[in-house]
């Protein structure tokens, strides 16, 4: 199994299936109780396109780095992003506010969100290499992670949200 998470694409999965259910749970919750939280807004004055850069990218790394203890922490926010996701989807619905969501967030959250889900994904990887070398005792190396090429994606993606975002 765990050889199996050493692949990016079986850990961007995990990452995935976890964001997905915290937007599910959270979407659930809130229908079934019907809670309406009033109009919603959205605050676009995060500064320029390289302020909000560097606060996303350095948010990716935090969670780049939550690999080293097991992805515990990286997992718990990606499903607190789910859950927040869930409750801005549902509310929007709710309220006829959808098309507000989609054209404020969502135009910049289409390649924010799976920026931050390959950061998980990567976190996962290597959570993965530390358990099969430290405690499973296999001979893995360094450059058996396979991250360089999802970490580029990911910062392109960041970068392309930033501009997207500050516009």
């Amino acid at each position: 199994m765990i050889a199996k998470i050493s692949n990016f694409k079986v850990s961007f999965t995990i990452a995935f299936s976890v964001y997905l259910i915290g937007m599910l749970l959270s979407s659930v919750i809130f229908f079934l109780l019907n809670i309406n939280e009033g109009e919603l807004s959205f605050d676009n004055d995060l500064g320029n396109w390289f302020n909000i850069f560097l606060h996303n990218f350095r948010i990716h790394i935090f969670l780049i780095i939550g690999g080293i203890i097991l992805s515990i922490p990286t997992i718990i926010i990606v499903f607190i992003n789910g859950t927040v996701g869930g409750f801005y989807l549902t509310q929007s619905i709710i309220i006829d506010q959808y098309q507000d969501l989609f054209f404020m967030v969502m135009k910049h959250g289409i390649f924010e969100i799976p920026a931050t889900l390959i950061s998980a994904g990567i976190s996962i990887q290597i959570s993965s290499f530390i358990i099969r070398r430290i405690f499973i005792k296999e001979k893995v190396l360094f450059k058996d992670l396979k991250i360089w090429n999802p970490f580029l994606i990911m910062t392109l993606l960041t970068l392309i949200a930033a501009i997207i975002e500050s516009i």
